[in-house]
């Protein structure tokens, strides 16, 4: 078996999976390898997340461009949120302008976040 580049890295997936709704460990798993940097940044994504959208969920996807595979997957947080149109995109613009657009300057980890409406139940 490979060494991992990350520190206890399933301890790590465990403590993500407490944050985020996580269809594909292994994928995930294998994103952290590439981008190290990309771990710790992703619990700052999520507490950021909880001042505009509260405790809605957020899943992390992965997401691959058919035309550029050599780029590698981009990960993805994609806030589950029931709010109206209107307000889910002012609340994603207004953490962008806040926090995110500086933020993701400070790695080299392609991540994205998003939103998708989803119905309360």
């Amino acid at each position: 078996m490979a060494q991992s580049t990350l520190k206890h890295p399933r301890a790590l997936m465990r403590e993500l999976a407490r944050e985020y709704q996580i269809a594909d460990e292994d994928e995930v798993l294998a994103f952290l390898e590439r981008h190290p940097d990309a771990a710790p940044l992703l619990f700052d994504i999520r507490s950021n997340i909880r001042r505009y959208f509260g405790d809605d969920a957020v899943r992390l996807d992965m997401s691959y461009d058919l035309e550029w595979p050599e780029d590698g997957p981009e990960m993805v947080a994609n806030i589950q949120t029931p709010l109206r149109s209107a307000d889910a995109i002012d609340s994603w613009r207004q953490l962008g302008r806040d926090w995110w657009f500086k933020k993701r300057g400070e790695t080299a980890a392609p991540i994205l976040v998003s939103f998708e409406h989803v119905r309360r139940v």
